[in-house]
């Protein structure tokens, strides 16, 4: 490698010399604010008498191609793209002026023959004229018609920045004109000549590293471009690259599920690019073909998954619409093996058909929403999802079909990674706070809650989005007198405890009507009120004469007996069953898991007496009977010595009083809880 520093305008005068920008760089990106810049740079250097102006570094690759010198550049095409339209427009602006004004003609200011000569053309004398800039793709176009037949248009970079410095110029005087040119002459850069055994991937990657930062997408593309010479740079960009991006717009996100599925591990986005160059590396039996071909086939994918249509009658499209209303692209490498597997009018042990790909992206949907209701961090997901290929195509070799592999990996998650049973989910569901919930999730419950097994689809999220439909607190959030005087003495515990849930929750096109209005001028509003909605939410509402708790709690439990038909739980024969006589269970789960499902087993069958409950009580007492270091049952959410409340996620009716039964209790002493949960279910 030779570092030199000089005047850029020298690098790129001369004949016989063509600069050749590789496909896998980005395009031209300079947008009009980084030329604004270069012009006040360019002004500071006159109004200051400054001779020379630092531009940055150039760093190519050059050789001799038929008595022609050609540098591939590595890191500079923005600057050298950016200075040749300076150029143009600075010789398009001189002869403008010359033309109109006579007595200039042969006023030597600015050669505008040597501009075009030495900066443009390889070799200006040839019959064919060919440019000496070789950028890429459509830009490569763009900048031809510009320099060739002076078109131009704002749609792009090239045409923008051209018009830009061409309207700035057009204005100023020769002298002017001639002192800016006298800068642009003397701009300065470090030209760094990299030899043949030079690394350009290292050395791109250490000065990008100090520059505005690439996309980890474009630090991929160039890792893998930089390793094959330049015929199959041009078919595996015209092959491969350039569809994935025509199909994809965040190539960075699809490579980084191209590399969850192929390492089984979480990719943090910040880490993309090093992990992709570990897996290269470290797969030597793959090549950039084989890796291209599979990435495009995903960016396909992707494609269908987020161009979705919403009134497609084809089952899986309307299970890709609903997902991605939930906003999870981290199941997106499950969905890429459904996609691979899915076929037409056959189902074996690896394929799948339209109406299983339907049904397993229910399920998962499920997964989700029934997480959300109870809370559960999301932060597992990303690592729930990025494991479960490995999952998956271990239950395939042992026989199950993929569909089966998919529903028992996800029955099987335990602890907060768990896919909530029926209990759990009605547990929840009527105390759950949709109305604070985050916005796309409260929209999506109520369009569901109201367009299921519906044909007359109403678009929910649209409507909301643009007035039409607004969300409706039957309750209103503020109690006036009377409203107060309407839910009695108690009208506080009430309204706080019921205000935000969903059976006091409903969409109308008339909240501004409503207002604060009392529950039977809402229902009887003519024409307006809830006895002339069509809408389903509004069914049960017009039924009623009240609205208080009572009330609230009937229709959550109406809509939750239809939310348990939307969001179902699969119905498998192979999920894991913890065998509670069996020490050895225990030791390939979280402790607190097997014991929360020991103890709910002892509870749901009635198998602990009144006495034991309240021994349970008692701290001393359960860590004698069953190594609990918390008490086992509490009746309030107390904390315990760490400070944490216990994690009393499900209240059991037990004998006539309600009790919580903690997650966090017990150390390692396994024997004394298994001898205990064996003596009970001899």
């Amino acid at each position: 490698m030779v570092a030199k520093e000089g005047e850029i305008l020298e690098l790129l005068g001369g004949r016989n010399k063509c600069f050749y920008i590789p496909v896998y760089q980005r395009k031209y990106s300079w947008m009009e604010k980084h030329c604004i810049q270069l012009i006040q740079d360019i002004k500071f250097a006159v109004n200051n008498n400054l001779k020379t102006h630092f531009l940055g570094s150039i760093v190519y690759h050059n050789t001799d191609i038929g008595g022609i010198s050609v540098y591939s550049i590595i890191d500079g095409q923005q600057r050298i793209t950016t200075i040749s339209l300076l150029l143009l427009a600075i010789a398009n602006v001189v002869n403008e002026k010359r033309i109109e004004n006579v007595d200039l003609n042969n006023e030597d200011i600015i050669s505008t023959k040597e501009i075009i000569e030495s900066y443009f053309y390889i070799n200006p004398y040839k019959k064919n004229l060919e440019l000496k800039l070789k950028l890429t793709d459509e830009d490569s176009e763009y900048y031809r018609d510009l320099v060739l037949n002076n078109h131009f248009s704002n749609e792009n970079n090239i045409g923008r920045n051209y018009s830009y410095f061409y309207e700035t110029l057009k204005d100023l005087n020769f002298s002017v004109l001639k002192s800016y040119y006298n800068v642009i002459t003397h701009f300065i850069g470090v030209n760094v000549s990299l030899a043949s055994d030079d690394d350009p991937q290292r050395i791109f990657e250490s000065l990008n590293s100090k520059n505005l930062a690439l996309e980890e997408s474009d630090k991929i593309r160039n890792f893998i471009f930089m390793k094959v010479d330049y015929d199959e740079q041009k078919i595996l960009y015209n092959d491969y690259w350039k569809k994935i991006t025509n199909n994809v717009e965040d190539v960075s996100k699809l490579i980084r599920f191209y590399l969850v599925l192929k390492t089984n591990e979480f990719v943090p986005e910040n880490q993309l690019y090093y992990k992709f160059k570990d897996f290269m590396n470290n797969n030597q039996d793959i090549n950039a073909k084989n890796v291209l071909q599979e990435i495009l086939k995903y960016s396909g994918y992707m494609n269908r998954i987020l161009n979705y249509s919403k009134n497609s009658k084809l089952p899986y499209q309307q299970s890709l619409y609903r997902l991605n209303k939930l906003d999870m692209s981290t199941i997106y490498p499950l969905v890429f093996i459904c996609m691979d597997a899915l076929v037409d009018n056959k189902s074996s042990n690896n394929e799948i058909n339209s109406n299983d790909f339907d049904e397993i992206m229910m399920y998962i949907e499920s997964f989700i929403v029934r997480r959300n209701f109870l809370k559960l961090s999301t932060s597992p997901l990303n690592k729930i999802f990025a494991f479960m290929p490995t999952e998956v195509y271990k239950l395939l070799e042992e026989g199950n079909s993929l569909k089966e592999a998919i529903l028992l990996s996800l029955c099987n998650k335990t602890a907060n990674s768990r896919f909530p049973k029926d209990a759990e989910f009605k547990s929840a569901f009527s105390t759950f706070e949709l109305y604070n919930a985050k916005s796309p999730f409260r929209k999506y419950v109520l369009e569901r809650l109201e367009n299921y097994n519906h044909k007359e689809i109403i678009d929910v999220d649209n409507d909301i989005s643009t007035g039409k439909l607004t969300i409706e607190h039957v309750m209103p959030q503020t109690l006036d007198e009377a409203w107060r005087e309407y839910l009695g003495p108690n009208y506080e515990i009430i309204h706080q405890k019921y205000i935000d849930t969903i059976g006091n929750l409903t969409l109308t096109g008339y909240n501004s009507e409503y207002s604060n209005l009392i529950f039977i001028k809402k229902k009887t509003l003519p024409d307006k009120g809830f006895n002339y909605s069509s809408l389903y939410l509004n069914e049960y509402i017009k039924t009623q004469d009240e609205w208080g708790e009572k009330q609230i709690n009937e229709r959550a439990l109406k809509l939750l007996d239809r939310a348990i038909e939307i969001w179902q739980y699969p119905s498998l024969e192979n999920t894991i069953v913890f065998d509670i006589l069996n020490p050895n269970t225990w030791k390939n789960v979280k402790i607190t898991q097997f014991g929360r499902e020991a103890f709910e087993y002892l509870l749901d069958n009635k198998l602990l007496t009144p006495e034991e409950v309240e021994s349970f009580k008692d701290k001393a007492q359960s860590k004698l009977l069953v190594g609990a270091y918390y008490p086992v049952f509490s009746v309030t959410h107390e904390k315990g010595p760490t400070g944490k409340c216990h994690w009393a996620k499900k209240l059991y009716s037990y004998n006539g009083e309600d009790l919580y039964l903690t997650y966090e209790w017990f150390e390692e002493q396994f024997d004394l809880l298994s001898a205990f949960v064996k003596s009970k279910i001899k």
